[in-house]
């Protein structure tokens, strides 16, 4: 591979090598990784495969012959010459190599990406016209797009999805654990089996009904055995931990408000659950993290630094979004959701967004939310893989699994204790 960073990372040998086979046996071109031809360095070389590509989805022949035919029709055999092909094929002693010489190749045309991606990157930081979020996303996206080629078939045999299928079934079984991440409330759990990984959840009602406590109740049951990220884009830091202390501890929210109530037993009380507190992997995002862009960043570096398992966001629509959709609020909403779900799958874990009601909602059904009540658009019901829905009934809070792409809907009543900010 060649050293001279001017010119890229390449190797001309694996190029050479890589064509020579095919044209001594064109089978190996089912057995190659991933290749374009844009990933050969020399145009020449790229051209001699789009026209290898081109005779192998035709079902004809593949020789120098029927190459050097399909180059002059593609007005290159010219700039290739008439006699390049069959030295390609005199010059490669053997094809049993191909799939090992396309790596390199393969490889080498990765880096030259990120060659371009990283000069691009400098160029958007240096750029004063956009602001540091803005050239953030820009080079977020850049390197998401190298991370993606990395990956380019999405195929996989079926008899192996079936095989770790049922090894995770015998997991499952011999633990007991449902299909998803448990978020400690059994009546929900019993009803949607815990959040599966990759999914996008919804929780919705309208203001004062609870959700963010419903979500620090589920934030602090998950947190004792996994990694979780609170997004909180309405409330500080102070606030939220106030409301996890009460819900703990059994201490009234209102004494942790005015700690001149407390008493020395109430300090002490503190004081233990400081303690425990330690062993919790609970991270709070404050306001800051308020657009897509920085709740990614934040999201993969916990990942990559402690290992992340459950993303909860308060709440959806205080998600700055992209300035393209500016006015459009069903578009903007629409933008969010989708992203949201692809930081679901990209990192293989679930994203659990509050979100606002409309405030008409359902007059024929009392005060009762429907999923037609979600706020500025229906993409959040079609994006999300479930949907909760709190209101207030006269015995309780209602919650409501409106949607539960994995199994049946249900629901159930929840005692909710406003003095400690939780629900039982």
């Amino acid at each position: 591979m060649s050293k001279d960073n001017r010119l890229g990372p390449h190797s001309l040998e694996a190029e050479m090598a890589v064509l020579g086979a095919i044209l001594i046996e064109p089978t190996v071109l089912d057995d190659l990784p991933p290749l374009t031809p844009d990933d050969f360095w020399e145009v020449k070389h790229g051209w001699i495969f789009k026209a290898m590509l081109a005779l192998n989805e035709e079902g004809l022949a593949i020789d120098p012959l029927t190459v050097n035919a399909r180059l002059k029709a593609m007005g290159r055999l010219d700039d290739v010459g008439v006699l390049y092909v069959n030295e390609l094929m005199a010059s490669t002693p053997t094809h049993v190599y191909a799939p090992t010489y396309a790596e390199v190749v393969r490889q080498a045309s990765v880096r030259r990406a990120l060659m371009t991606a990283a000069g691009k990157i400098a160029n958007a930081a240096r750029d004063e016209n956009l602001t540091l979020e803005q050239a953030l996303a820009e080079a977020e996206a850049l390197i998401n797009a190298l991370s993606l080629s990395e990956d380019r078939s999405g195929l996989e045999r079926y008899a192996d999805g079936v095989e770790r299928l049922i090894e995770k079934m015998h997991e499952a079984r011999m633990s007991g654990e449902g299909p998803g991440l448990p978020t400690g409330i059994a009546a929900l759990d019993q009803i949607m089996g815990g959040l599966e990984r990759g999914g996008l959840y919804i929780l919705a009602g309208r203001p004062g009904v609870g959700k963010t406590a419903y979500a620090l109740n589920i934030a602090d049951n998950v947190s004792r055995v996994q990694s979780v990220l609170f997004v909180s884009l309405e409330m500080s830091t102070e606030q939220l931990t106030r409301r996890l202390i009460s819900s703990a501890t059994g201490l009234a929210h209102h004494k942790l408000r005015y700690p001149r109530l407390m008493t020395e037993q109430d300090f002490e009380t503190v004081a233990k659950y400081y303690v425990d507190a330690q062993s919790m992997r609970l991270y709070i995002a404050d306001p800051r993290a308020s657009t897509l862009p920085r709740i990614r960043a934040e999201s993969r570096m916990l990942a990559r630094r402690d290992g992340l398992d459950l993303i909860i966001i308060d709440y959806l629509q205080l998600i700055k979004p992209d300035k393209r959709y500016a006015g459009n609020r069903v578009q903007e909403i629409a933008q969010i959701s989708g992203e949201l779900k692809d930081l679901a799958r990209s990192l293989n874990i679930p994203v659990l967004a509050l979100s606002q009601l409309n405030r008409a909602g359902d007059t024929t059904n009392g005060d009762r939310p429907r999923l037609r009540d979600l706020r500025d658009s229906g993409s959040l019901e079609q994006d999300a893989d479930g949907v909760i829905l709190l209101s207030r009934q006269t015995n309780g809070v209602l919650v409501d699994v409106a949607k539960n792409r994995h199994d049946a809907p249900g629901e159930y009543t929840a005692r909710w204790d406003g003095a400690i900010q939780r629900f039982a």
